[in-house]
């Protein structure tokens, strides 16, 4: 059994490993740099961390989004601008988006960083159709928005994330949100 744990512990080290050379390193710094309280229980054979922060509850739902929104890295605009070089970090808008907890939307970005070389190129080369296409549905034309969100599908036919933004708009254009509705 001992045998058993060690194995499951060093194949998480392994997928640890692998997951922090696919993500860009302003990403992981960023969260160091936040105001996080976190208080640790155990001793030298097994340690428990529980982590406090606001910053915590926004990165929880944010890594939510990953999975509708169809995106391997997720993070809110504050992490964007304060990425040093975030020049060079390669991203795209997602939109505005009121995490559970918060009541003031926050700007929602992908991170290119860990897709593919070639996937990420072509997100990068679909940047401005997408981008547009995200414009639009926050302005709720869906109709428009859901042109550009088909021509970026055309170029890249492996992008969910348009995938995602095809239906929602399919879906928008079929039941519009009420005159009113913050959508």
């Amino acid at each position: 059994m001992v045998d058993d744990i060690h194995q499951k512990s060093s194949d998480l080290e392994k997928q640890r490993d692998v997951f922090y050379r696919f993500v860009p390193a302003p990403f992981i710094r960023i969260l160091g740099e936040r105001n996080i309280t976190d208080i640790r229980l155990g001793d030298q054979n097994r340690m428990d961390t529980t982590v406090i922060s606001d910053v915590v509850n926004v990165a929880s739902r944010l890594e939510s989004l990953t999975k509708t929104m169809k995106c391997r890295i997720i993070a809110s605009g504050t992490s964007i601008l304060s990425a040093e070089n975030n020049a060079h970090l390669h991203h795209r808008f997602l939109g505005n988006v009121i995490v559970k907890g918060k009541n003031k939307a926050i700007p929602v970005y992908e991170i290119l960083g860990g897709d593919s070389p070639s996937q990420m190129e072509k997100k990068i080369s679909c940047k401005p159709d997408f981008e547009g296409g995200v414009q639009l549905y926050m302005k709720k034309n869906y109709q428009d928005a859901l042109i550009l969100f088909q021509k970026v599908k055309s170029i890249n036919p492996d992008d969910e994330t348009a995938d995602f933004f095809i239906r929602s708009s399919e879906f928008r254009i079929k039941n519009p949100p009420p005159p009113s509705s913050d959508d």
